[in-house]
């Protein structure tokens, strides 16, 4: 695939293939975005573009050349992941020892560290030294989601190329390039939250599976029953692989409860088919509510990305919120008990 079978902004696009040919290469990139938007297949592509020989300037997609890099079988491409929760001095020191030879078949080396605000501050100081003096005909291309992860001085030897989310439309083009129908590809749009990549692996029918089941936990703790409460806690709490997704959906649908709250635009809901579902559950309390609703959500979130309890962590957020919207709605009666008549 070349540059622009991505959904990456355009002066990304000009400014990798301006470099490729002219040959006016940093020694290293640092790309830095958000999960989803493109940024370890642009890196991919980059050493596709700098080794094919059927296109100049890009990368064919079709050459010999390009399928052993996609498959990861190419002998000058390497691609660097973390062990586990990081990238670990090893990994660097054999990257350094691979990258000391000369080239076996391609034009130029190519060492993709993913994920490489990951590094231990042992492997960025080794990092740091290749960096200073690279080896010849070597491209390094980190991948991350913000550079605090990395040393400034890390930084500072790389050449840093910002990508972001993509608007509605671009990622609807994208999908109907994929054939999918037009309604699958709004609707996929608007759950990738403007993510070209996530938005291509999207299974619509788990993602409006999950959301229902998040409305539903979401109007369960509103009813603030104290055994539905403790039994759909128990339920999720086993459900590990579904934890990542079910939070999502939980955030989003929160989000959208504060945008309907306050009359936003339709255009800034993901879930614009759910408004009417959404109304009651967002008119009925303030914004702060709404708010807090959303903080209750993210730090469960967090407590169990940190190794909390789930089944406890499920629990104090079903019963935070039930709460949170009791004491509403008790604030609201009384405004109505001591308002003039």
């Amino acid at each position: 695939m070349a540059f622009a079978d991505f959904a990456i902004p355009e002066w990304i696009q000009r400014a990798l293939r301006k470099a490729v040919s002219d040959r006016t290469l940093p020694h290293a990139y640092l790309f830095v975005g958000p999960d989803g938007v493109g940024k370890r297949a642009t890196a991919l592509t980059l050493a596709k573009a700098l080794n094919c020989p059927a296109q100049y300037g890009d990368a064919c997609g079709q050459c010999a050349v390009c399928l052993r890099i996609d498959r990861g079988l190419h002998p000058d491409i390497h691609l660097v992941e973390p062990q586990g929760q990081a990238i670990k001095i090893d990994q660097i020191r054999q990257l350094q020892d691979l990258l000391a030879l000369q080239a076996y078949e391609g034009r130029m080396k190519v060492a993709i560290l993913d994920d490489a605000g990951k590094l231990t501050i042992e492997a960025a100081n080794s990092l740091l030294k290749i960096l200073e003096e690279p080896p010849a005909s070597t491209l390094f291309v980190l991948v991350c989601q913000n550079v605090g992860g990395l040393p400034a001085t890390v930084v500072s030897r790389s050449q840093v190329l910002r990508f972001g989310v993509l608007p509605h439309d671009q990622i609807v083009a994208l999908l109907r390039q994929h054939r999918r129908s037009q309604a699958d590809a709004e609707q996929a749009a608007s759950f990738s939250g403007g993510k070209p990549g996530k938005a291509l692996v999207l299974e619509l029918s788990a993602a409006l599976e999950m959301r229902a089941h998040a409305l539903h936990i979401l109007a369960q703790a509103q009813a603030s029953d104290t055994a539905t409460l403790f039994g759909s806690a128990e339920q999720w709490a086993k459900r590990k692989g579904d934890h990542d997704f079910l939070f999502e959906m939980l955030l989003s649908l929160a989000r959208e409860l504060a945008v309907t709250r306050v009359g936003g635009d339709d255009r800034m809901l993901m879930h614009a088919d759910l408004k009417s579902a959404l109304s009651p559950l967002a008119t009925s309390v303030p914004l702060a509510t709404v708010c807090e609703v959303f903080d209750i959500i993210h730090t469960a979130q967090q407590a169990i990305v940190h190794n909390a309890n789930p089944q406890l962590a499920f629990e104090v957020m079903l019963f935070n919120i039930g709460d949170t919207y009791e004491r509403a709605r008790r604030r609201g009666r009384q405004r109505n008990q001591y308002s003039p008549a």
